[in-house]
């Protein structure tokens, strides 16, 4: 898939409200809006105008960071407990909202949201350096957070030293709006250039996918099929005996376990 593949086709509210529920919803009330704002550090301006929120948790200049893509029920706001957990292991965590979440401007769609996610990743890439922090710098999705994640890993794969994926979907939630969704084989088919497991046969830095056995929002099998399809020789797929949105409670102490052992192995100043 290149920069410039047009997803318009797929920006249909009715499919748009089945993937981005959470800024669709009628009634999102602008008090919980302002909240988020309070809290969060600074933002990302995209070349629209629109800024997106974000906040960056920095234990040390000298530890490598993640560039993480929550889930869709979620906001940066909601990894004020969570930032902590990876500070204790040595890994810098920034936490970007899509828009139309948290403090974000607008609305998230198909195209922004990849669009977005890649300018992210170069406004990211410029704050290490300016700040004077280390540029080993890999990047995560969970769950829906996975499409985000898959693009910047096939197009900034220079710029990475590697690739995490949390419950996130091989097919991209397409069970969730195949009744609504327009059809076009060569973007949303079995082999189409939009799907996470597709984009991973073309990924060649290391990949580690976390997945919950009993997880009934995106299926274990899911986590299979993107192992199945990756082509980095370093991969791993960590079962885990949680759902979806639980691993952190199920299984905390092997979850950050794996991730710890991943970026510490992984690990290297980005030239």
């Amino acid at each position: 898939m290149t920069e410039t593949d047009d997803l318009s086709f797929l920006d249909d509210p009715r499919v748009l409200c089945q993937l981005f529920p959470f800024a669709y919803a009628y009634g999102y009330p602008s008090a919980q809006r302002d909240l988020h704002r309070a809290q969060l550090s600074s933002y990302i301006e995209m070349e629209d105008g629109a800024r997106l929120g974000c906040k960056f948790w920095v234990r040390d200049r000298q530890l490598p960071t993640i560039l993480y893509f929550h889930g869709n029920g979620e906001t940066v706001a909601d990894y004020e407990w969570v930032a902590p957990l990876y500070l204790e292991k040595g890994i810098n965590l920034f936490v970007v909202d899509y828009r139309g979440y948290g403090g974000s401007d607008g609305e998230p769609t198909f195209t922004n949201v990849m669009s977005d996610a890649r300018a992210v990743l170069l406004a990211l890439r410029q704050v290490l350096a300016d700040q004077g922090l280390s540029s080993g710098l890999f990047v995560m999705g969970r769950s829906i957070g996975s499409i985000p994640a898959c693009e910047v890993a096939l197009h900034h794969q220079g710029d990475l030293c590697g690739l995490i994926i949390e419950s996130g979907a091989a097919n991209n939630f397409r069970y969730r709006w195949a009744e609504h969704r327009p059809y076009r084989d060569d973007v949303i088919g079995d082999d189409g250039i939009f799907l996470n497991k597709v984009k991973l046969r073309s990924v060649t830095i290391p990949t580690l996918i976390i997945h919950g056995r009993r997880d009934s929002i995106v299926p274990f099998s899911e986590g299979e099929e993107l192992y199945t399809n990756a082509v980095a020789v370093d991969k791993r797929l960590l079962a885990l005996p949680g759902g979806h949105n639980d691993l952190l409670e199920t299984a905390m102490e092997d979850y950050f376990a794996a991730i710890s052992e991943f970026v510490g192995r992984n690990r290297l100043d980005i030239v």
